[in-house]
């Protein structure tokens, strides 16, 4: 079984959720903050239009090993 979504962050914008919703998309990931201190842009706007599209919705960290960041903190 297969199902198809959306990842999206401030480099996408505000995408229209009810034609994601429309075009057989199920979900829609949304970056929700990178390293230690950095919360995405668009992350509060995109939020509930993706629940208002009938979309499953899921949030996540990008990690930044390379900066040497604790993910704990």
């Amino acid at each position: 079984m297969t199902i198809s979504g959306i990842d999206t962050s401030v480099f996408q914008g505000h995408p229209d959720y009810a034609q994601v919703a429309g075009s057989g998309a199920e979900f829609a990931f949304l970056k929700a903050s990178e390293g230690v201190g950095f919360k995405d842009k668009v992350f509060d706007y995109n939020w509930p239009r993706i629940a208002a599209a009938g979309l499953i919705r899921g949030a996540y960290a990008f990690a930044r090993p390379d900066l040497g960041t604790d993910p704990v903190s």
